[in-house]
């Protein structure tokens, strides 16, 4: 029965293409299809000019022209499908990294959730009070 009931509930919905070219384009010229076909994070460079991903990924990144520190400098990350890290800044590959041991298979890391501002908690905080007193 599932080999005869499939067919015939696949026919009703075959539409025969209105337009016949192929779907896919090519790619330009300088075009880095392992940046483009990776999993992508941002992350701040730290004091001791590193990045950390998930409490278990850190990759150091080596100094910049003139021996330049890239600390608090706002980077993009990627993962690529071999496992392994590139770190960018701007358009410049700044660093590479090996796959991680721990990793084990590819998958993208948890946002982590930034707590309120101080400034608007302490709104909230004189709103309640104020309603308090009244």
């Amino acid at each position: 029965m599932i080999e005869r009931f499939l067919p015939e509930h696949n026919t009703r919905f075959a539409l025969t293409p209105t337009d016949a070219t192929s779907a896919w384009r090519c790619v330009r010229r300088g075009t880095d299809l392992e940046r483009v076909c990776s999993f992508y994070y941002e992350a701040t460079v730290l004091k001791d000019n590193t990045v950390r991903l998930g409490g278990s990924v850190v990759i150091d990144i080596p100094p910049g022209p003139r021996k330049r520190s890239y600390a608090g400098v706002r980077v993009e990350v990627r993962q690529l499908l071999d496992g392994s890290w590139r770190v960018y800044a701007g358009t410049n590959l700044i660093a590479t990294a090996a796959p991680s041991a721990t990793a084990g298979e590819l998958r993208a890391f948890k946002g982590r959730r930034r707590p309120p501002s101080a400034a608007s908690a302490s709104k909230g905080l004189s709103r309640t009070r104020k309603a308090l007193s009244a």
